[in-house]
């Protein structure tokens, strides 16, 4: 986690409980106006030609690059990947990431499941808050309205998690927020030794990620306000090879699972869905980060960061902290594509 965040995420551990409650005082939901709901509709539509099919399977989740000796005689063939020289090879003994949280390479096992190529944008969170009577995203007031369609929406684990299942009940199917092993599942292109989730699994500036030079420009031509360093707009870069965009970087992104440091080393096989309870959840991908200043930290498919769920009030009344750089997108459980 960065350390601006240390401070207060240690105070909020104590001021949060075990179990995340949304801050607001039982928003209630609007009649929608026509407009409203041409809108909604129209979000709909959209949601379900953004959800992508993903067949389930099993990999090895977690930092594939500490392979012990031992551990890599239990790997099946079926794990291994070709190198670029197109020999079969089996993960190498150095780790990718810094961490000691994802270090535990265990089996994941999961079922089918439908997910957005697409992080929540500030004009798909607008549409919500107006429908159902939520505040609105804090990037809702800073950037122009006019590119809140591109730009991925700062919110809180409870915003992200209440969108996605109002948004399931839009559509007709139950959504949610992915769990980080789907998450990685995905990322790694149904658990390939990835550790970039690009077109081509490496970081190239200006060829699969905006360089900060090309950030600036945005932000000049769009004349918003830029108090997050970089602008999270969203779809401007190749997919991944299954479909998925800005997995890498523009926003973390809010999974369901409570984090726990030492989670990897009993987690289940089958559907891992994280702790029963917690002070922070989990999160993945990276702030808005041109590749030129992209370390090995950030932004990889294996790295695992965290944070309070919600913000927290502080004796004068005032909430100290804001989602600027957080976001999510959506899940649907069921085994077959959503129509």
């Amino acid at each position: 986690m960065t350390k601006r965040n240390i401070a207060f995420i240690l105070f909020s551990s104590i001021a949060l409980s075990a179990c995340a409650k949304s801050t607001e005082t039982n928003p209630k939901p609007v009649k929608p106006s026509p407009e409203l709901q041409q809108k909604i509709q129209q979000l709909v539509e959209k949601t379900k030609k953004n959800m992508i099919f993903v067949e389930g399977g099993s990999y090895l989740m977690g930092d594939f690059g500490l392979v012990t000796p031992e551990l890599e005689k239990t790997i099946p063939d079926s794990m291994a990947v070709k190198n670029p020289k197109g020999n079969t090879e089996k993960p190498d003994n150095q780790p990718f990431s810094p961490g000691d949280d994802n270090k535990t390479l265990h089996k994941v096992t999961l079922n089918s499941f439908n997910m957005n190529a697409y992080k929540i944008s500030t004009g798909d969170f607008y549409i919500f808050t107006q429908a159902h009577g939520h505040p609105e995203s804090i990037t809702n007031k800073e950037y122009n309205p006019e590119i809140w369609h591109e730009v991925a929406a700062g919110i809180s684990w409870q915003q992200a998690k209440d969108y996605c299942q109002w948004l399931g009940q839009q559509v007709g199917t139950p959504m949610d927020l992915p769990t980080e092993a789907q998450w990685e599942y995905v990322a790694r292109n149904k658990g390939q030794y990835t550790a970039f989730a690009t077109d081509t699994g490496k970081v190239e500036s200006e060829k699969n990620l905006w360089s900060k030079k090309q950030y600036v420009a945005y932000k000049n031509k769009t004349n918003s306000m830029d108090t997050i360093g970089n602008i999270p707009v969203l779809g401007q870069t190749p997919s991944n090879p299954l479909g998925f965009y800005d997995l890498v970087t523009n926003n973390y992104e809010w999974m369901n699972d409570w984090y726990d440091k030492d989670y990897y080393k009993h987690s289940p096989v089958d559907n891992p869905t994280g702790p029963k309870s917690g002070t922070k959840k989990v999160l993945r991908s990276a702030i808005p980060m041109g590749a030129d200043n992209l370390v090995m930290a950030d932004g990889l498919t294996i790295g695992r960061a965290h944070e309070v769920p919600e913000p927290f009030t502080t004796s004068d009344g005032k909430k100290n902290f804001h989602f600027e750089t957080y976001s999510s997108r959506c899940v649907a459980n069921i085994q077959q594509p959503i129509k």
